[in-house]
């Protein structure tokens, strides 16, 4: 029976013992997989249902299994370095690892290793029930996520209360509920706690989403805060208009046009003013830490609350975005774009290469090169591989060329899974580099691009003070550029080699006309840098 008050349909008695009885195990598997459904005509499907809640019983017990050799892994390893003040470089290893056998985000291999831990050691209740297939993954989830602010004591205490009686069939949101009010009888001040809590694991993240064209961005706050941050958007997205002629935007296309600009083009200003002194646009330097505009517009309430009344944007505001008319943010920042010179002129639409994204159209490409303030650098690449082999850095600040060249070759940390970008990751000797051979004698790694690749801090970590490895080899494929083969632990071994910025030959872009004439492409390209000057 759920909470919810769904009643269990009276079924036709199957001839054998209903799928869903069976224990879930290596024996579950072998009987599901060696039999057949029995047909609809005979039973209505009640044989057919029964068989996937036998399947659902299984994943749930291989995935309460993996969790808990997971665990006990990272035991064994920490077991090793116990004394030498190595623990949490280990657990680090062991989430590196486990996130590059299950192909997945280095992120998502140290939840996983949090979340086993966790439900080892402080929920056997929870891994018990989640074994015996009584819950799936999710519902495991949610115990983790409601105890693991707490002491070891009291999540022991929930989950012994938790699974001290048979659990009833809950969603995973119907058991949050049940955990919280668990929760604040055994431990009333930890629901106290939960603000500060909230306060110390406020972030902000960015990952791509699953169609490539979708960035998404996710910020976690106290409550109080994130309602007032949404106030301000929504107060502003309902004062702004649409244009005459275009798009007819909905109220959450104008919730994040106006957050978007708020933060790409400057500060919002208050319906009030005019942009005067003592005016709240927060125009200034960006290393003088100048005030959250946000939050200067949180002060006042009521004076944007009449604003919406008045349905009349204030004197020096754009009507379309809801914010002061000209705004430029004082905060410059670099976003790379890899574009072959043929989609920069038109002749192919081949996706260009956004750090940090992933590929983006080539008509977005076209239209941030052509932005008066972009910078152009040349970067070639070799025509067999594809790979960047030499970029020019006329800059007005330019940074180290090798530097360059290498964060533009690598676009991200070049750890097995790691999506870091280049640019905020360090330049790492592949082979050690020597300093009392710095000419590369004796073995040593030169600081030259074939031995630099990016490495994000905690990858360098674990590769300089841990027992990963990492070498340059020959590409398995038989490509002309090494590749670097990195080496776990346990003696388990993957490559990664440097993205193809261009295609390599023979495998062009059908889009690209190969009888076009230089003269003509170079014209191309004339036209659209006249056109960004």
């Amino acid at each position: 029976m759920f909470d919810s008050g769904w009643a269990e349909a009276a079924p036709v008695a199957p001839a054998a013992l209903s799928w869903s009885q069976w224990l879930p195990g290596p024996e579950l598997a072998a009987a599901l997989e060696g039999s057949e459904p029995v047909d609809l005509v005979d039973d209505q499907g009640f044989d057919a249902a029964e068989r996937l809640a036998g399947w659902e019983a299984l994943v749930a017990w291989a995935s309460a299994r993996l969790y808990r050799e997971t665990a006990e892994y990272l035991q064994a390893r920490q077991g090793r370095v116990r004394g030498e003040g190595r623990g949490e470089l280990a657990a680090q290893e062991v989430a590196m690892e486990v996130a590059a056998l299950a192909r997945v985000a280095p992120r998502t291999g140290e939840v996983r290793i949090h979340q086993a831990a966790l439900l080892l050691e402080r929920l056997p209740g929870t891994l018990a029930a989640l074994e015996a297939g009584r819950i799936s993954l999710s519902h495991a989830r949610v115990v983790i996520e409601q105890t693991e602010q707490c002491s070891a004591e009291t999540a022991r205490a929930l989950d012994a209360a938790l699974w001290s009686r048979p659990p009833r069939d809950r969603t995973p949101t119907q058991l949050r509920e049940t955990v919280r009010r668990l929760l604040a009888r055994i431990d009333p001040d930890a629901v106290r706690r939960r603000p500060e809590q909230a306060r110390r694991g406020r972030e902000l993240r960015y990952w791509s989403d699953d169609d490539g064209a979708t960035g998404v961005i996710q910020m976690r706050m106290p409550a109080d805060q994130a309602r007032g941050v949404f106030a301000v958007v929504d107060a502003l997205a309902r004062a702004a208009g649409d244009p005459p002629e275009g798009e007819v935007r909905t109220l959450g296309q104008k919730r994040l046009d106006v957050a978007r600009d708020a933060i790409l083009d400057g500060a919002t200003a208050r319906v009030a003013g005019d942009c005067g002194d003592g005016c709240c646009c927060g125009a200034q330097d960006s290393e003088t830490n100048s005030t959250n505009p946000a939050g200067d517009a949180a002060e006042d309430p009521a004076e944007e609350s009449s604003a919406d009344q008045a349905g009349t944007p204030a004197p020096g505001r754009d009507p379309q975005r809801g914010l002061r008319e000209g705004a430029a943010s004082p905060v410059r920042t670099e976003v790379r774009v890899t574009i072959g010179w043929d989609v920069l002129a038109g002749l192919s639409q081949r996706p260009a290469e956004l750090e940090g994204h992933g590929p983006i159209p080539a008509v977005l490409a076209r239209r941030l090169a052509a932005d008066p303030d972009a910078t152009w650098r040349r970067l070639l690449t070799d025509p067999v591989t594809g790979t960047a082999t030499h970029l020019d850095t006329h800059r007005y600040r330019p940074p180290a060329a090798l530097q360059e060249l290498v964060r533009s070759r690598d676009l991200t940390c070049t750890a097995p899974g790691c999506r870091m970008p280049a640019a905020r990751c360090d330049l790492d000797h592949v082979v050690p580099y020597d300093h009392g051979h710095p000419d590369g004698r004796g073995g040593a790694g030169r600081t030259r691009e074939g031995n630099l690749r990016p490495c994000c801090r905690r990858h360098h970590r674990i590769k300089t003070l841990g027992d990963w490895t990492a070498a340059l080899a020959p590409d398995p494929d038989g490509g002309q550029t090494p590749v670097v083969l990195w080496t776990s632990p346990s003696g388990h071994r993957w490559w990664v080699r440097s993205p193809e910025l261009e295609p390599p030959r023979g495998e062009r872009d059908p889009h690209l006309d190969p009888e076009t004439d230089p003269d003509t492409a170079d014209a191309h390209l004339a036209d659209l840098r006249s056109a960004a000057a």
